[in-house]
């Protein structure tokens, strides 16, 4: 059980020094399983409001 969590700990420091591309395969389906499966939709959408943030600005950048 150590070495998922492990796994998950690092791929969390990594998207916390903006490595946003980090997703962790499903290994399970007990608690790990389901804590992988809500990281991943949480780098999903932290990757989806990036580039939504990125248009808003390039869209604004155009407008001017």
């Amino acid at each position: 059980m150590m070495q998922p969590l492990v796994q998950l700990t690092e791929a969390a420091s990594l998207i916390a020094h903006g490595e946003f591309h980090t997703v962790k395969p499903l290994g399970s389906k007990d608690e790990m399983g389901k804590l992988t499966g809500e990281f991943n939709a949480m780098v999903l959408k932290l990757q989806n409001d990036r580039i939504e943030a990125r248009t808003v600005i390039w869209a604004a950048g155009v407008a001017a």
